[in-house]
């Protein structure tokens, strides 16, 4: 019998680390829009990273979709629970789609400064942290699977032969 050994899935722990700090400073330190600009970029750069480097540990495409299929999930049952696509009542009695509008935003946390600028609904503005993080870690799983790719044609590009 082989031995399990744990093999991380450095894409959702860098997503779920960036959701971790960026509930830190957004909900509990009220911290200023600068460090959550800082906290936007490095999001991004680690994420990307890390889903780059899911791909250089040939782990499949499937890993770094796991914060997508989350959100995936909560959207859903957000539009259940609130009933359709419109806003949420901040004072009223639906606190379910209320409570999952936070579980969201604090989950995406880190790309609140990205999206905030924009006016739109409720849905909307979940729909695109849902459309967030599909497309950056896809993006960084993308460049490394290439780059793997160089990787294995070099390899089998020195042997050749020769007579």
């Amino acid at each position: 019998m082989k031995p399990y050994i744990f093999k991380p899935n450095y894409a959702l722990l860098t997503y779920c680390l960036a959701a971790v700090v960026g509930i830190l400073l957004f909900f509990f330190l009220n911290a200023d829009t600068r460090y959550l600009y800082i906290l936007l970029s490095l999001a991004f750069i680690f994420i990307l990273t890390s889903s780059c480097f899911n791909a250089l540990t040939f782990k499949r495409y499937r890993s770094v979709l796991w914060p997508f299929v989350l959100n995936i999930l909560l959207l859903l049952t957000f539009i259940i629970s609130n009933g359709g696509f419109g806003n949420v009542p901040f004072f009223g009695s639906n606190n379910t789609a209320l409570t999952l509008f936070f579980l969201i935003l604090g989950f995406n946390s880190h790309w609140y400064m990205l999206v905030e600028s924009t006016t739109s609904s409720d849905f909307n503005f979940l729909l695109i942290n849902t459309l967030l993080s599909f497309i950056i870690p896809s993006l960084g799983y993308g460049l490394g699977y290439f780059y793997t790719i160089k990787i294995r044609q070099n390899k089998t590009s020195t042997c050749s032969n020769s007579q």
